[in-house]
Parts: structure tokens; sequence; C-alpha cells
């Protein structure tokens, strides 16, 4: 039966992709849950801000995409797209497999089916695409979020193979938050510095990432029930300045309603009345399924004006 249902969702999902808005911006003849008002652009945030001040759309298993060759995916746009519509957190599943490491979804043999028999995109062309994309737009940063299963060191020699990546990335040797109660560098200094790829792994690898668990506090995944999903993913950590506010099902859903504004409002009150996320604190990354539907970019936004208001309040103060 899961079988069934899973092959079932992708057919379901490629019909929901010709209905989202694509690249080009044309829609399909089905309307699947859709948004009635259109999606807003990223506006970047105020460079005064510290990286913990401020907030990202996140694009949960953002290589598993339509555009990319995915039948059961989680996303419509390609990764390029993704970062064109203003996504700035990815995160993605690396796999080892015959010598490369691969963008998967699960291990690779059970990914390709979901592909049609299509190969996955290599994490190298991924993060040359990335690269290419910050040269171009040289006041912009990129957060990845790495579920590894491959080594550290696998990870970092692919990392080193593409020319002036390591110099663009941020590492510990150059910044330790913890040392600092959690705090991070401004968005000005992280590009007047050009640090401007930030990796947090599972892998702890300090020639190249933070530690996910360390660093960043998440709510559960997996579940669209706001209560369940209110609960903290794993242990109470000091200093964790980040935080990411995750809402997506083990069973992705292309329906417009779980990414609106209002929606996510209500999930980041419970993880606040449970105590998961401190009073005040605004999510720094806000990790969804299908990134275009459901015009969460508009709180991205509404969430940064507020965050560059108050610091220019704060900043008059000390004057």
């Amino acid at each position: 039966m899961k079988k069934f249902v899973l092959f079932l969702s992708g057919f379901v999902l490629i019909a929901c992709g010709n209905a989202a808005d694509g690249a080009n911006g044309k829609k399909g003849i089905f309307s699947f849950g859709e948004t009635s008002e259109p999606l807003e652009a990223w506006q970047k945030p105020d460079p005064r801000l510290c990286l913990d001040q401020v907030t990202y759309l996140g694009s949960h298993n953002a290589h598993a995409n339509i555009q990319e060759g995915f039948a059961y995916a989680q996303q419509l746009w390609s990764l390029e797209n993704q970062l064109k519509r203003g996504v700035r957190h990815f995160l993605l599943d690396i796999w080892p497999d015959k010598g490369e490491l691969l963008l998967c979804h699960n291990r690779c043999k059970l990914s390709i089916l979901l592909k049609m028999g299509r190969k996955h995109k290599n994490l190298k062309s991924a993060l040359e695409l990335i690269k290419n994309w910050l040269e171009a737009h040289s006041d912009e940063i990129v957060t990845l979020e790495l579920e590894n299963y491959a080594t550290g060191a696998q990870t970092h020699e692919v990392i080193r193979s593409v020319p002036g990546l390591e110099q663009c990335i941020l590492k510990r040797s150059d910044y330790e938050p913890l040392s600092y109660g959690g705090r991070w560098p401004t968005i000005k200094s992280l590009v007047d510095r050009n640090k401007r790829l930030i990796i947090f792994d599972t892998q702890d690898n300090e020639k190249y990432a933070f530690d996910t668990d360390t660093y960043m506090l998440r709510n559960m995944y997996g579940t669209l029930n706001i209560d369940k999903a209110a609960f903290l993913r794993g242990v109470e950590r000091p200093n964790r300045g980040l935080c990411q506010l995750n809402y997506f099902g083990t069973i992705t859903s292309p329906s417009a309603h779980y990414n609106k504004p209002d929606i996510l409002k209500k999930l980041l009150c419970r993880c606040q009345e449970k105590g998961v996320v401190p009073q005040g604190k605004n999510p720094n990354f806000i990790a969804l399924d299908f990134v275009d539907r459901g015009n969460a970019m508009k709180w991205v936004n509404e969430l940064n004006r507020k965050a560059a208001n108050l610091c220019a309040v704060q900043l008059k103060a000390k004057m």
C-alpha cells in the first residue's frame, strides 16, 4: 500500500507542478490549492542586522524538484529558479554513490526510481551553481543545511574541487558564535569579508561547516499537525543563536494552505507557548515544501522589515 501511495503521489505532484507558477510565470490547467495572491518578491534585509536577526526562506529537499526531473518531489522549481525567486536556505540530502556525492532523496538506488531513471545532480554541480550565483550577486548570503550520508572528508574534497568556493565559506576558524553567546556576524561583515556561504552539516567538520544541532534550534518536522510540530528536535543546547521553523510532512503536500503566513505564525506562536522557541525570537530559516505556494515570502519580508526597524531604533538610542 505504501508503495502505491508513493507512486500515486508522484503523478499527483507532476500535475500540481504544471499548475504552479513556473520560472516563466505561466500556469497549467490544474488548480491545486493555489494562493489567490501573487508571490511576493524577496527583499534583501538591512545589512546592519546580524545573521541571527534575519529571516530566510528555506527549501526542504531543494534538490528533489519537478523542474529537474523528480516525479515524487518536495519542490517545483529547480535550484537555480529557487535562487532567482529568493530562496536563500537550502536543505540538501547528500549520498555517496559509485565514487560521487549525489543529491538523492533517500538512498540513490531507490531515489533513481523517483526520477524515472534519470541521473541525479551531483553535489559538485550544485555547489558550482551556487558559487557562480554568489559571484553574480555580491551582496547576498546563501546557507546550506546538509543531511549528509557521506563523510566530512568526502564532502570537503568536493568543496575543494570547486575553484574559489572554499574562500567564500564562513568557517568556525573565521568566527565562533558560541564564543559570543550565539550572536553571529552582521550581513555587512559577511559581505565585506566575502564569507557569504554558510554550511550546516550533520557531519561535524570544522573545515567547512557548523554542526547543525549545535548551532541551530529546530522544531519537529515530518508532520503538518501544528501541535505535533511544536516540539524541540534533539536536545537542549546552550547559545544556539539560530532558529529554524520546520513545517512539512513525511508525505509532501502541494497545498498552498500550509505555507500561508497566518498558518506559519500559528506554528511559531505554539512553539513559543511550549518553550521550544524563546519568546520574542523570530525564525532565521523557515523550511517548507513547495516554496512556490502560499506566499511565505510575504512573512519573511515582514519579519526582516520589523527587525530592521528595531535595529534602527536601538542604534539611534545609542547615539
